[in-house]
């Protein structure tokens, strides 16, 4: 099709001048365009599904992918001259190429090789969405200042696994106490909530950006869990804790099998309302190099190599007695809490070389180290470091 002749005048009265839905279209020179509507202000030329433009005058071109066309993407060539815009409304997000989507999901679904996604607005979540690529390529989740909500009622809101993914921008919210916000799976092992079937044969990496909130009513912020799964955060991310089932803000899982690469915080604000901030039962790496982490007890190890050059611990309970848990962790009122009790990932090791720690009770302990039954935890520290360790026993 064809649109041309010398001082030809289209006049819009209202919405999109052409509409091409498929084939080729060609806007020669010396059409004009009259926009007599007010609705979409300079509004020359739209475009759906399959349809490819080919623009040889200076017009605009709006892309309306909203059809999604067997075809495929549409292929837009413009000249110099030529300014190509879209009419974003009713779109959710838009790729590293400039392609529109008026599904989020729809595009995570789709995903086959590196880009930058950009939300366009605010998206609601009805099942858990899960960005795992058929091959590994790095991800860019820009939420625009936008945020990412939960309206499912169990699970998590967010599954990553098998890519390199950094998520900027924006917040993330569980509205619902059953709810977890974001899950990290690597090659293997397993969670007792939910068991792999399908164990990723590439490593999984997520960076959390000091421009991002996570919120979650009560479950977790962040799990991690399978060997080849690295994570690194600088986000604010918070636990209000409310609800019956309380989970820490940034959780492993401590069943044989489950151990993590690495989980390093870097800044940030990680805030348990009601219960303890960082619960770390897995073997794995874990260093923490700066921001604030405050709970009843800001962290509790019971596995895994445990790093502290930076950063704040505070804890904000009154002292509570040690009690051994052999499926989770009792808060004591220490702001750092080292248990050996030889769980499946093996007895910690903790490398305190620096860091704030701060106590609401002076009976706390600022670090407590607690060998139950025997095992030992390996301490390395800075000399000026005051560290208490306590001898605990079933028996007692």
């Amino acid at each position: 099709a064809n649109s041309k002749g010398e001082n030809s005048v289209i006049n819009v009265y209202s919405g999109v001048g052409i509409l091409a839905r498929s084939g080729d279209f060609v806007i020669e020179e010396g059409v004009d365009f009259n926009h007599i509507t007010t609705e979409h202000p300079a509004l020359e030329a739209g475009m759906v599904g399959d349809a490819k433009i080919n623009i040889v005058t200076s017009v605009n071109i709006y892309r309306d992918l909203a059809a999604n066309y067997p075809g495929g993407k549409p292929n837009v060539i413009t000249n110099n001259s030529s300014v190509c815009q879209v009419l974003q409304t009713q779109f959710e997000c838009v790729d590293g190429e400039g392609y529109y989507y008026t599904s989020f999901e729809k595009l995570i679904a789709e995903l086959s090789g590196d880009t930058t996604i950009t939300l366009l607005k605010d998206i609601t979540l009805q099942e858990k969405l899960s960005i795992s690529p058929e091959k590994t390529c790095n991800i860019v989740l820009d939420l625009g200042e936008h945020s990412i909500n939960g309206a499912m009622t169990s699970g998590s809101m967010i599954h990553v696994k098998g890519c390199n993914l950094t998520i900027t921008n924006g917040e993330i919210v569980s509205a619902n106490p059953g709810v977890g916000v974001i899950r990290v799976q690597g090659r293997s092992g397993e969670d007792s909530a939910s068991p792999m079937t399908d164990p990723v044969k590439v490593n999984t990496k997520l960076v959390l950006t000091d421009t991002l909130n996570v919120t979650s009513k009560a479950s977790y912020c962040l799990f991690i869990f399978g060997s080849g799964a690295d994570v690194e955060t600088s986000a604010d991310l918070t636990n209000i804790g409310e609800g019956d089932s309380v989970f820490a803000v940034i959780s492993t899982n401590g069943n044989s099998g489950s151990e993590i690469g690495s989980l390093t915080i870097n800044g940030g604000k990680i805030t348990h309302k009601t219960d303890v901030a960082m619960y770390l039962p897995a073997a794995g790496n874990y260093t923490i190099n700066g921001g604030t982490i405050s709970g009843t007890t800001a962290v509790y190890v019971k596995s895994g190599v445990l790093t502290v050059n930076g950063g704040t611990l505070k804890a904000t309970a009154n002292k509570a007695d040690f009690a051994h848990n052999g499926n989770g962790c009792h808060y004591t009122g220490d702001a750092l809490v080292i248990e050996a009790c030889n769980y499946p990932g093996g007895n910690p090791t903790a490398n305190i070389y620096g860091g704030t720690f701060i106590i609401a009770d002076e009976k706390a302990k600022q670090i407590g180290v607690y060998n139950y039954d025997g095992n030992k935890a390996v301490i390395n520290k800075n000399p000026d470091i005051v560290i208490t360790t306590e001898e605990k026993s079933s028996q007692a």
